[in-house]
């Protein structure tokens, strides 16, 4: 996540920190994103799974320097 998402995710995790909740906060630092779980892999899978997640990574690299070269709100 870029530094201006770590940001803006740790002071909204200062604002839920007050409540009453059971949570467990991480910091910014260790956020990810997790798009989606996908529980126990047969090992056979794992080769596959890899695969298209570097096709992902190649596709959102692509996607977020794109982004970046764009004007900043």
């Amino acid at each position: 996540m870029s530094p201006r998402v770590m940001k803006r995710a740790g002071d909204l995790i200062d604002k839920l920190r007050v409540s009453a909740a059971e949570v467990n906060w991480c910091g910014p630092q260790q956020m990810h994103l997790t798009l989606q779980f996908l529980g126990d892999v047969p090992d056979t899978e794992t080769p596959d799974i890899c695969r298209v997640l570097n096709e992902w990574r190649l596709s959102l690299s692509h996607l977020r320097s794109f982004a970046a070269g764009r004007a900043r709100s």
